[in-house]
C-alpha cells in the first residue's frame, strides 16, 4: 500500500502530535508500506527533501506572513496531491484544518480515497478550532466528505459528532506511543540517568508544552508547598518555549529543574519516580503514554482524556481535580510519601499501555482502515478501538 500522509508539523518540530504520526509512518514501512510525508517548510533552511527514518518527506514553503502563507501552503499542497497522484493509493491528512480542505477539494483529481486525523479537544482541538476561524465552517463543510475520519480519544469521537460529523465514518484508534522505544530502563540506565542530574532523592517530572490549558500556572502555584514538605523532592520540567513567563517562574522555584525542549525524552522519564500532567483538556497525551510505557507513575488531573489513559474506577496512580492547585500539591505530597507503592504501580502503568495504547497494534488497526476505504467499504462502517 503506498501512503502519503500529510501533516503540517513534523519533524524536526517536536510534540505530540508529531511524535505519534512520526512512529506510525515508521512502523507502516515496517509493514511493507510505501510511506511518504509531507510536511510544511516552516524554516527555509530546512531542506525541501530529506529522508527521516527511512521516509521520505517533501516539505512544501509555509512563509511566516499570516493569511499570505497558508494560502501558498494550501495552494502549493494541492498541487502536489495532483502531480504525484499515481504515486499513492491513500492520503491521510492530520488536523481538520486547512490541509484537510485543501485534499478534499481536489479529491475528485485525485481519484483516491482520503482518510482524515483530528487531533485535539477542548478549547484548542480540531473542533473548537472550526467554530472560531475564519473559514472554519466551510472547512468543517468540507471535512464531512472525507472517506474516513480518525479519533485519537473517545473525547475527540464525542466531540466529532457532536459537531454533526457522521458517526459511520468515524473511527476511534486511540493514540499510541512504541513500547519498544519506550520502555522501564535498567538497573543501570536508571542509575546514569540520575546521576546526570546529581539527585538522590525522590523527582517528579513534566513533559510538554508551557501553556495554561495544560494546567502550567497550577503546577507553579503547588510546588513550593510539595517542597516544604517533601524537602529532598525535584520537579523536572522539559518542554518549551524556554522564553515564555512560565519557564522563567519554574526557573525562579526551589527544587525545579528546567531543560527546555529536548528530542529525547526517554533518556528523561528514565530517571523519574512520578509524572505529572495537570491539564485542563486533553485528547489523550503522548507525553503521558511515553511516561507509562517507561513505568513512570502518573499523577494526573481527573480530565477525560487523562481518565481514557490511567483508569476510571482503578486508576494506576493517582488523580486529582483539574484546576486546583491546592489538591494538585496534597496529591503529590501523598504520592511521594507512597514509595512504597511505586514498584507495583510501576508495572501496572506499563501493562496498561502494552494492553491498550501499543503502536503496533493502533499502525495495524490503521491499515485495516485503509484497506477497508481501498475496498469502499470503510466509510459504511464505524469502528471503534
Amino acid at each position: 500500500m503506498r501512503i502519503t500522509l500529510v501533516t503540517q508539523r513534523f519533524y524536526p518540530l517536536v510534540g505530540g502530535a508529531e511524535s505519534v504520526l512520526r512512529a506510525l509512518a515508521g512502523e507502516w514501512a515496517h509493514h511493507g508500506c510505501d510511506v511518504h510525508v509531507v510536511a510544511a517548510r516552516y524554516d527555509p533552511n530546512w531542506p525541501a527533501h530529506e529522508t527521516v527514518d527511512g521516509i521520505p518527506v517533501t516539505r512544501l514553503p509555509l512563509p511566516a506572513v499570516r493569511f499570505v502563507g497558508t494560502a501558498r501552503y494550501v495552494l502549493a499542497l494541492r498541487r502536489y496531491l495532483v502531480r504525484h497522484r499515481d504515486k499513492t493509493d491513500i492520503v491521510y491528512v492530520s488536523m481538520l484544518k486547512h490541509q484537510a480542505w485543501a485534499a478534499i477539494s481536489v479529491r475528485q483529481s485525485l481519484e483516491r480515497p482520503v482518510v482524515l486525523r483530528a487531533e485535539g479537544a477542548g478549547a484548542t482541538g480540531d473542533v473548537a478550532w472550526q467554530r472560531q476561524a475564519l473559514l472554519g465552517e466551510r472547512i468543517r463543510r468540507a471535512c464531512l466528505a472525507a472517506d474516513a475520519i480518525v479519533a485519537p480519544s473517545r473525547l475527540v469521537h464525542e466531540e466529532l459528532v457532536e459537531a454533526g460529523y457522521p458517526a459511520t465514518r468515524l473511527h476511534l484508534i486511540r493514540n499510541a506511543v512504541c513500547c519498544r522505544t519506550y520502555r522501564p530502563p535498567t538497573a543501570e540506565e536508571r542509575a546514569s540517568a540520575r546521576s546526570r542530574l546529581a539527585v538522590a532523592g525522590p523527582i517528579v517530572g513534566y513533559v510538554g508544552r508551557l501553556s495554561p490549558e495544560k494546567g502550567i500556572e497550577e503546577l507553579i502555584a503547588a510546588w513550593p508547598a510539595v517542597k516544604q514538605t517533601v524537602p529532598d523532592a525535584m520537579l523536572l520540567v522539559a518542554g518549551g518555549p524556554a522564553s515564555s513567563k512560565w519557564a522563567q517562574r519554574l526557573t525562579a522555584l526551589p527544587g525545579v529543574c528546567y531543560l527546555g525542549e529536548v528530542r529525547r525524552p526517554a533518556e528523561i522519564l528514565h530517571a523519574l519516580d512520578l509524572f505529572v500532567l495537570p491539564s485542563h483538556f486533553e485528547g489523550i497525551s503522548i507525553a503521558l503514554l511515553e511516561a507509562m510505557a517507561c513505568g513512570v507513575v502518573p499523577v494526573v488531573s481527573a480530565i477525560a482524556g487523562n481518565l481514557e489513559v490511567v483508569g476510571q474506577q482503578d486508576a494506576v496512580g493517582w488523580v486529582f481535580e483539574s484546576r486546583r492547585a491546592e489538591r494538585l500539591a496534597a496529591v503529590l505530597i501523598e504520592a511521594l510519601r507512597a514509595r512504597r507503592r511505586w514498584p507495583e504501580l510501576s508495572v501496572a502503568v506499563r501493562q496498561r499501555v502494552e494492553q491498550c495504547f501499543a503502536l503496533q497494534a493502533a499502525a495495524r488497526r490503521h491499515l485495516e482502515l485503509f484497506r477497508a476505504v481501498l475496498a469502499g467499504t470503510g466509510p459504511d462502517r464505524s469502528h471503534t478501538h
